[in-house]
């Protein structure tokens, strides 16, 4: 696997047990590098500056820079696409809409464990949308290289 097959992803989140979770689920999934773990908006700003993520897993949580948070990172690289990570018991389905019209690639529901039934519906949503990614990035690499 090349390095344009590779999807450098960064996850976005103030909750240690759900960065531990997709650390694990992450590491099942060919062709991923995680570029690194924010749990503060500044950090994930900060990051965003360093590394050149071609995803980032993002909660809404306010600690994350909420909402907002999406418009900064479309307008500092169109490049990146945004996925919000969501808990289903405590989520603003408004914000959610709103996320997704400001740019973000899509919502999914946060898995709550690794045994839960939430958790192989993440990882093969995350499957599908890592391929598509890929695929574009593999496409947009060969358009600029002829």
């Amino acid at each position: 696997m090349n390095m344009v097959d590779k999807l450098d992803i960064m996850v976005a989140d103030d909750n240690p047990d759900f960065v531990h979770l997709l650390k694990e689920l992450c590491t099942t999934i060919n062709g991923i590098n995680i570029l690194g773990i924010a749990r503060s908006e500044a950090m994930l700003v900060a990051k965003m500056n360093s590394g050149k993520p071609d995803l980032i897993l993002l909660d809404l949580t306010p600690d994350m820079g909420g909402i907002q948070m999406v418009d900064t990172i479309r307008k500092a690289n169109q490049d990146i696409n945004v996925i919000i990570t969501y808990d289903p018991d405590n989520h603003d389905s408004d914000m959610l809409v709103q996320a997704l019209e400001m740019g973000a690639y899509e919502c999914i529901e946060k898995p709550s464990s690794i045994k839960s039934r939430q958790y192989s519906e993440f990882r093969l949503h995350l499957l599908t949308i890592i391929g598509l990614l890929r695929s574009r990035k593999r496409f947009s690499k060969k358009q600029t290289l002829e």
